[in-house]
């Protein structure tokens, strides 16, 4: 039933096995979970399913064509589920069906979609030609319903006006489709032919020319991909190297979009892509769709949902959405503890750079940072205890805000020096310390430092002791100088004789 197969997609008590980790490692599971059900006897259950199971993971493009298929004649308004199937994956077939004559009154809303369904997949060399054709099917019958009005009324000049804009619009869509390479190029020009029977002027046989031997090229690696039922990684990652110096930015996005059609789980592909629409494309929409796509394939990626909160960021969206998404990722169960300590670090850095103004000492936002510093040492210490941050990466990095913006010296220290009770023997903590005082504090409590720290260092004694005796050297006198001298000798012979 509905409520059985639902309940499979909620947690449980915490002591119970994670269903949603079988599902995430296995996305056949939701085809076979929707194939139970059926959809003849309460189709309202079965959207219920459909939506509980798309929380959790992308649907494949034959999940959202049967979806798609089975609400057409019930639903009077689908278009939020069309916009879902768009941002899903690049399924080309999707658009190429009929459902979009349902709208042939509403003309904006298939437009959009066909456009986006162009955007994300109208460079597939091997399927890209059905959206086109979709595309040019759809205007067509609307060319020919106002090319049908008008025999009717001959004499309409608005009508005449609207029929050579239409005419217009599909004459535009044939050339954009034979500037791109892809299978059937010259079928499509075989049937432009026949829709206009002027010659194409120079200019635009010279882009189909180039488009034609463009797709002479890449057909070794089209054929290497069909040659299996699931084309290997390997081979679209040479395909997508050789499009990359040739520096095409649809074609790269479209590669990387077929490749991770097929290898969903692959968070190291979902890496690149997002690297490569990061540095290459700045349209808001496109690219945090892809990041958003990226995490709910690869929930367990600590590296993608930092790479998530980043993009959200960098594209000056509202803090909620970043915190919101910062949430969903700690509330996840990433495989090390380092996951979870990247992740709170990622967040403690957003918080920082949210600080307006330092100067307010006890500000909103400085008290913000303070709570988040303290929830992640907190969360990270009851999960994993020591292991959860072994390099007191959280302690450090707050000492230092507090003594280089906030000019709270004190509470820097307190934070060293609950590092110190617990690991005193590496230099690089004493060495950190001793330059927060150099920088921040006064040279007694550097002495002072320096002191401790040769008599407790063990790990990389000797950075420490270069560091004292140029601290000396610098700011002491001769017999201070001679006294951390023997004050390191002392401690050499300590170490050698362990």
């Amino acid at each position: 039933s509905y409520d059985v197969i639902t309940m499979a997609y909620r947690p449980g008590p915490a002591n119970a096995p994670d269903p949603l980790r079988q599902i995430e490692a296995n996305p056949d599971s939701h085809k076979e979970l929707i194939s139970l059900l059926p959809t003849t006897v309460d189709l309202d259950a079965v959207r219920k399913a459909r939506e509980a199971m798309h929380e959790i993971f992308p649907f494949t493009e034959e999940m959202w064509l049967s979806w798609l298929q089975d609400e057409l004649p019930a639903l009077s308004d689908i278009r939020a589920l069309f916009e879902k199937a768009v941002d899903d994956y690049i399924a080309p077939g999707q658009f190429a069906v009929d459902k979009m004559y349902k709208f042939e009154e509403e003309t904006e809303f298939p437009r959009k979609v066909f456009e986006r369904a162009i955007l994300s997949c109208g460079h597939h060399v091997t399927k890209g030609s059905l959206i086109w054709d979709s595309y040019r099917a759809f205007e067509m019958v609307i060319l020919s319903s106002m090319q049908g009005m008008q025999q009717e009324e001959e004499s309409d000049e608005e009508l005449v006006k609207s029929i050579k804009a239409q005419y217009d619009r599909v004459d535009k869509l044939f050339k954009r489709q034979l500037a791109i390479p892809l299978l059937g190029m010259d079928s499509t020009l075989v049937e432009y032919n026949k829709f206009d029977s002027k010659e194409m002027d120079e200019n635009k046989l010279q882009t189909y020319g180039m488009a034609l031997k463009k797709l002479k090229e890449i057909e070794p690696f089209e054929k290497e991909l069909s040659m299996s039922e699931v084309p290997s990684l390997e081979t679209f990652r040479e395909y997508i190297l050789y499009e990359l110096k040739c520096k095409d930015l649809a074609r790269i996005s479209c590669l990387y979009e077929r490749a991770l059609s097929v290898h969903c789980l692959k968070d190291d592909l979902w890496l690149e892509y997002l690297k490569h629409l990061d540095s290459s494309l700045k349209v808001k929409e496109i690219v945090l769709s892809a990041h958003h796509r990226s995490v709910r394939n690869c929930p367990w990626s600590a590296e993608l949902w930092i790479s998530l909160v980043r993009a959200i960021e960098r594209m000056g969206s509202e803090r909620d959405e970043v915190i919101v998404n910062f949430e969903k990722a700690l509330s996840g169960n990433f495989s090390t503890p380092g996951d979870h300590l990247r992740m709170w670090m990622c967040y403690c850095e957003y918080k920082q750079r949210a600080v307006v103004d330092w100067n307010a000492k006890e500000s909103l936002d400085v008290k913000k940072l303070r709570k988040i510093f303290k929830r992640a040492k907190k969360s990270l210490f009851d999960k994993f205890g020591a292991e959860g941050d072994p390099k007191w990466t959280l302690h450090r990095y707050e000492a230092q805000i507090e003594a280089r913006y906030l000019g709270n010296l004190d509470r820097s220290r307190e934070l060293y020096e609950e590092i110190l009770k617990s690991d005193s023997s590496r230099a690089e903590m004493w060495l950190e310390y001793v330059n927060l005082e150099r920088y921040h504090g006064d040279k007694t409590k550097c002495l002072s430092l320096y002191k401790r720290a040769v008599d407790r260092v063990y790990d990389d004694a000797e950075k420490v002791f270069e560091s004292f005796l140029s601290f000396e050297r610098l700011e002491g006198s001769l017999d201070s100088v001679v006294t951390a001298e023997e004050r390191i000798c002392a401690k050499r012979e300590k170490l050698e004789r362990k």
